[in-house]
Protein backbone atom coordinates (compact mmCIF):
# COMPACT_ATOMS: atom_id res chain seq x y z
CA UNK A 1 0.00 0.00 0.00
CA UNK A 2 1.51 3.43 -0.90
CA UNK A 3 2.51 5.43 2.12
CA UNK A 4 0.40 8.94 2.69
CA UNK A 5 1.98 12.07 0.70
CA UNK A 6 4.33 13.97 2.57
CA UNK A 7 2.53 17.41 4.12
CA UNK A 8 3.18 19.98 6.04
CA UNK A 9 3.54 19.83 9.92
CA UNK A 10 0.52 21.43 12.69
CA UNK A 11 0.73 25.02 12.98
CA UNK A 12 1.76 26.25 16.14
CA UNK A 13 -1.25 28.15 16.54
CA UNK A 14 -4.39 28.43 14.91
CA UNK A 15 -5.67 31.43 12.29
CA UNK A 16 -8.27 32.20 10.05
CA UNK A 17 -7.34 31.10 6.73
CA UNK A 18 -10.71 32.00 4.65
CA UNK A 19 -14.51 33.35 6.19
CA UNK A 20 -17.36 33.18 4.08
CA UNK A 21 -20.56 35.03 4.94
CA UNK A 22 -23.79 35.89 3.82
CA UNK A 23 -24.77 33.01 1.55
CA UNK A 24 -27.86 32.45 0.46
CA UNK A 25 -28.88 29.18 1.11
CA UNK A 26 -31.88 27.35 0.28
CA UNK A 27 -33.82 23.68 0.25
CA UNK A 28 -36.83 21.80 -0.25
CA UNK A 29 -38.58 23.55 2.65
CA UNK A 30 -36.98 27.15 3.95
CA UNK A 31 -34.23 29.67 3.05
CA UNK A 32 -30.80 30.80 5.43
CA UNK A 33 -27.40 32.29 5.20
CA UNK A 34 -24.37 30.54 5.13
CA UNK A 35 -21.45 31.97 7.43
CA UNK A 36 -18.31 29.83 7.57
CA UNK A 37 -14.99 30.31 9.50
CA UNK A 38 -12.00 28.14 8.13
CA UNK A 39 -9.10 28.57 10.54
CA UNK A 40 -5.77 26.58 9.53
CA UNK A 41 -6.29 22.81 10.69
CA UNK A 42 -9.90 22.38 10.05
CA UNK A 43 -12.08 19.99 8.04
CA UNK A 44 -15.73 20.90 6.80
CA UNK A 45 -18.14 19.12 4.78
CA UNK A 46 -20.68 20.62 3.18
CA UNK A 47 -23.93 18.97 2.08
CA UNK A 48 -27.73 19.63 1.34
CA UNK A 49 -29.80 18.86 -1.97
CA UNK A 50 -29.14 19.56 -5.35
CA UNK A 51 -29.41 23.32 -5.71
CA UNK A 52 -28.90 24.20 -1.97
CA UNK A 53 -25.80 26.41 -3.23
CA UNK A 54 -22.65 24.20 -2.04
CA UNK A 55 -20.64 24.66 -5.32
CA UNK A 56 -21.57 27.99 -5.28
CA UNK A 57 -20.15 28.13 -1.95
CA UNK A 58 -17.08 26.81 -2.72
CA UNK A 59 -16.33 28.72 -6.45
CA UNK A 60 -16.85 31.64 -4.17
CA UNK A 61 -14.13 30.97 -1.97
CA UNK A 62 -11.64 29.52 -4.93
CA UNK A 63 -12.30 33.15 -6.45
CA UNK A 64 -13.99 31.19 -9.50
CA UNK A 65 -17.07 33.61 -9.24
CA UNK A 66 -17.48 37.34 -7.72
CA UNK A 67 -19.36 36.79 -4.34
CA UNK A 68 -23.32 37.12 -4.73
CA UNK A 69 -24.96 40.99 -3.60
CA UNK A 70 -24.84 40.65 0.51
CA UNK A 71 -22.12 37.72 0.50
CA UNK A 72 -18.81 38.67 1.46
CA UNK A 73 -15.53 36.40 1.36
CA UNK A 74 -12.09 37.28 3.33
CA UNK A 75 -9.22 35.19 2.06
CA UNK A 76 -5.66 35.30 4.39
CA UNK A 77 -6.86 38.11 6.37
CA UNK A 78 -7.75 40.49 3.31
CA UNK A 79 -10.88 41.18 0.93
CA UNK A 80 -9.66 39.41 -2.58
CA UNK A 81 -12.44 41.61 -4.58
CA UNK A 82 -10.37 45.05 -2.99
CA UNK A 83 -7.45 43.76 -4.97
CA UNK A 84 -6.47 43.83 -8.70
CA UNK A 85 -6.54 40.37 -10.73
CA UNK A 86 -3.20 40.45 -9.75
CA UNK A 87 -3.57 40.26 -6.42
CA UNK A 88 -5.85 37.66 -6.78
CA UNK A 89 -4.06 35.44 -8.94
CA UNK A 90 -1.17 35.62 -6.23
CA UNK A 91 -3.84 34.45 -3.59
CA UNK A 92 -5.40 31.99 -5.72
CA UNK A 93 -1.90 30.31 -5.72
CA UNK A 94 -2.63 29.36 -2.09
CA UNK A 95 -5.94 27.73 -2.87
CA UNK A 96 -6.07 24.00 -4.45
CA UNK A 97 -9.95 24.03 -5.52
CA UNK A 98 -11.29 21.32 -7.67
CA UNK A 99 -14.29 21.60 -8.86
CA UNK A 100 -16.68 18.43 -10.07
CA UNK A 101 -16.02 18.67 -13.65
CA UNK A 102 -13.65 19.84 -15.63
CA UNK A 103 -10.39 21.76 -15.30
CA UNK A 104 -7.82 19.03 -16.71
CA UNK A 105 -6.02 19.27 -20.15
CA UNK A 106 -7.34 16.08 -21.74
CA UNK A 107 -3.64 16.39 -24.48
CA UNK A 108 -1.82 16.11 -21.05
CA UNK A 109 -0.50 13.22 -19.25
CA UNK A 110 -2.16 12.62 -16.30
CA UNK A 111 1.25 13.21 -14.54
CA UNK A 112 1.45 16.62 -16.34
CA UNK A 113 -1.74 17.38 -15.39
CA UNK A 114 -1.20 16.69 -11.40
CA UNK A 115 1.91 18.98 -11.93
CA UNK A 116 0.63 21.48 -13.78
CA UNK A 117 0.37 23.87 -10.41
CA UNK A 118 3.87 23.10 -9.25
CA UNK A 119 5.31 23.89 -13.06
CA UNK A 120 3.31 27.25 -12.92
CA UNK A 121 4.57 28.30 -9.94
CA UNK A 122 8.44 27.03 -11.17
CA UNK A 123 9.07 24.18 -9.05
CA UNK A 124 8.02 21.38 -10.98
CA UNK A 125 11.34 19.49 -10.90
CA UNK A 126 11.43 20.03 -7.17
CA UNK A 127 8.30 18.67 -6.61
CA UNK A 128 8.43 15.67 -9.02
CA UNK A 129 8.72 13.05 -6.31
CA UNK A 130 5.84 14.77 -4.49
CA UNK A 131 3.63 14.31 -7.53
CA UNK A 132 4.58 10.56 -7.60
CA UNK A 133 3.63 10.10 -4.20
CA UNK A 134 0.11 11.97 -4.36
CA UNK A 135 -0.75 10.15 -7.87
CA UNK A 136 0.16 6.74 -6.09
CA UNK A 137 -2.00 7.20 -3.26
CA UNK A 138 -4.49 8.04 -5.15
CA UNK A 139 -4.82 5.14 -7.73
CA UNK A 140 -3.55 7.02 -10.22
CA UNK A 141 0.18 5.93 -10.91
CA UNK A 142 -0.45 2.84 -12.95
CA UNK A 143 -1.61 5.82 -15.83
CA UNK A 144 0.69 8.35 -14.78
CA UNK A 145 2.11 8.46 -18.88
CA UNK A 146 -1.88 8.15 -20.21
CA UNK A 147 -3.37 11.41 -21.67
CA UNK A 148 -5.83 12.74 -19.57
CA UNK A 149 -8.40 12.57 -21.94
CA UNK A 150 -8.42 8.78 -22.01
CA UNK A 151 -9.41 8.47 -18.12
CA UNK A 152 -13.01 7.14 -17.02
CA UNK A 153 -14.75 9.29 -14.65
CA UNK A 154 -13.62 7.94 -11.62
CA UNK A 155 -10.12 8.86 -12.68
CA UNK A 156 -10.61 11.99 -13.52
CA UNK A 157 -12.17 12.98 -10.33
CA UNK A 158 -9.30 11.69 -8.84
CA UNK A 159 -6.84 13.17 -10.99
CA UNK A 160 -8.99 16.73 -10.06
CA UNK A 161 -8.09 16.25 -6.30
CA UNK A 162 -4.58 15.33 -7.07
CA UNK A 163 -3.77 18.37 -8.86
CA UNK A 164 -5.99 20.46 -6.03
CA UNK A 165 -3.39 18.75 -3.57
CA UNK A 166 0.00 19.01 -5.08
CA UNK A 167 1.29 22.27 -4.15
CA UNK A 168 0.22 21.82 -0.66
CA UNK A 169 -2.21 25.18 -0.37
CA UNK A 170 -3.34 26.75 3.13
CA UNK A 171 -7.02 26.75 1.50
CA UNK A 172 -8.54 23.25 0.06
CA UNK A 173 -11.61 23.21 -2.08
CA UNK A 174 -12.98 20.15 -3.42
CA UNK A 175 -16.35 19.64 -4.65
CA UNK A 176 -17.86 15.99 -4.46
CA UNK A 177 -14.45 14.12 -4.74
CA UNK A 178 -15.93 10.68 -3.93
CA UNK A 179 -18.83 10.35 -6.57
CA UNK A 180 -18.34 7.63 -9.32
CA UNK A 181 -15.32 6.78 -6.63
CA UNK A 182 -15.25 2.56 -5.59
CA UNK A 183 -15.72 2.41 -1.52
CA UNK A 184 -12.05 1.72 -1.22
CA UNK A 185 -10.90 5.02 -3.15
CA UNK A 186 -13.22 7.10 -1.80
CA UNK A 187 -12.16 5.99 1.96
CA UNK A 188 -8.31 6.84 0.47
CA UNK A 189 -9.52 10.57 -0.90
CA UNK A 190 -11.89 11.30 2.39
CA UNK A 191 -8.90 9.81 4.77
CA UNK A 192 -5.99 11.96 3.00
CA UNK A 193 -8.56 15.70 2.81
CA UNK A 194 -9.08 14.52 7.30
CA UNK A 195 -4.92 14.00 7.39
CA UNK A 196 -4.86 17.33 5.53
CA UNK A 197 -7.22 19.36 7.70
CA UNK A 198 -5.51 18.11 10.93
CA UNK A 199 -2.66 20.08 9.50
CA UNK A 200 -1.67 23.46 8.02
CA UNK A 201 -4.89 23.41 5.64
CA UNK A 202 -8.08 24.44 5.80
CA UNK A 203 -10.23 22.13 3.94
CA UNK A 204 -13.72 22.11 2.79
CA UNK A 205 -15.21 19.57 0.79
CA UNK A 206 -18.90 18.71 -0.50
CA UNK A 207 -21.07 15.41 -0.62
CA UNK A 208 -23.79 13.47 0.60
CA UNK A 209 -22.77 11.30 2.56
CA UNK A 210 -22.09 13.17 6.34
CA UNK A 211 -22.04 10.00 8.21
CA UNK A 212 -18.56 8.86 6.68
CA UNK A 213 -17.44 12.95 6.82
CA UNK A 214 -18.37 12.64 10.82
CA UNK A 215 -16.41 9.46 11.13
CA UNK A 216 -13.21 11.14 9.47
CA UNK A 217 -13.95 14.45 12.06
CA UNK A 218 -15.45 16.89 10.01
CA UNK A 219 -17.72 19.26 10.67
CA UNK A 220 -20.36 18.95 8.94
CA UNK A 221 -22.80 21.50 7.67
CA UNK A 222 -26.02 20.72 6.06
CA UNK A 223 -27.35 23.76 3.54
CA UNK A 224 -31.14 23.48 3.56
CA UNK A 225 -31.52 24.75 7.04
CA UNK A 226 -32.05 21.27 8.32
CA UNK A 227 -30.33 20.02 12.05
Amino acid sequence: MPTTPTRRAPPAASATVARLSGVRVKGPARRGILDLTMPRGSFHFLTGPSGAGKSRALETLALARRPDDGCAVALFGTDPWSADEAGRATLRRRIGFAGRDGGLIDRLTVFQNAALPLALAGEADEGRAHVGEMLDWLGLAPVADRPAGTLDRARRRALRVARALVAQPELILIDDPLDDLTPEAADRVLGLLAALGKGEAAVVMTGRDPSAARKAGATVLTLDGAA
